[in-house]
């Protein structure tokens, strides 16, 4: 074999060398961009799902609602509100406090009051005009959430004041008097309020940028960021619930939820 005939050989072999690696590159690429993706879209399911989950509440605290008497007013705001970027509710709630969770200048707001699932009963009789109530120690309380109380005709709300817990009992201190008189037995549920936004972890991705995130506040101030790298949340008020979009740079997922 002559020496044109070796060299022609080896530059073609470095030709199939280079395509192989070549396409074995473009495949590892194409595979890591399909798991982004698909990373992406689970975590937006993810998001618009939890939202959809507390709105799917609300309808159970309305109906509470409509039994309360005339002027019992413990809720702080309307069952269900949704804001656009900047409304001024935003600075009261201080969803734009510096530290993780931050509000992004985008993001429109989705508030929920709803009702929890899990149920305790009075220990004791409560009377009109009573501030204080012994139930189990069976809720997660703290001052300044709401209780719905409730028997098969009237439901009130009150919130608390303090808690003093001792033998498996709590001890609830209201912000004010009952109005209503409740036998022994009649149920007590916590009234939730959670506001969904989008907000600004402390970490930051690789051009430097803070990674954002879908937080949840609740009534106290305290949040819980749930789904990383969701940049996007828009909302609208519907007659019958919420149409919302949540979306990252490359994704959206669009939810239409009746409440």
């Amino acid at each position: 074999m002559s020496l044109l005939s070796v060299m022609l050989a080896i530059l073609l072999g470095s030709f199939v060398l280079l395509a192989a690696v070549e396409g074995l590159t473009f495949l590892r690429i194409t595979t890591q961009q399909q798991y982004q993706m698909q990373y992406d879209r689970t975590q937006l399911l993810l998001a618009g799902t939890l939202i959809q989950n507390d709105l799917r509440n609300v309808f159970p605290l309305e109906h509470r609602i409509l039994l309360a008497p005339k002027g019992n007013a413990a809720l702080s705001g309307p069952v269900l509100q949704v804001l656009p970027p900047g409304d001024p509710l935003i600075s009261t709630w201080r969803l734009n406090r510096s530290g993780s969770g931050k509000i992004t200048s985008k993001s429109s707001v989705i508030a929920v009051h709803y009702i929890s699932h899990d149920v305790v009963y009075i220990h004791d009789p409560a009377q009109a005009h009573d501030t204080v109530i012994e139930i189990p120690a069976g809720l997660d309380l703290q001052a300044k959430d709401t209780l719905a109380l409730s028997d098969n005709h009237v439901v009130e709300f009150a919130q608390i004041k303090r808690i003093r817990r001792g033998g498996g009992m709590s001890q609830i201190t209201l912000m004010a008097p009952l109005q209503t008189n409740f036998a022994n037995g009649a149920l007590i549920q916590q009234v939730y309020f959670s506001v969904f936004y989008i907000g600004k972890t402390t970490r930051k991705n690789q051009k430097g940028d803070a990674i954002l995130a879908l937080y949840q506040q609740s009534l106290s101030g305290r949040r819980n960021e749930l789904v990383a790298n969701v940049s996007e949340l828009t909302a609208s008020k519907l007659n019958s619930g919420v149409d919302y979009t949540v979306g990252n740079q490359d994704q959206t997922e669009h939810w239409v939820m009746s409440v």
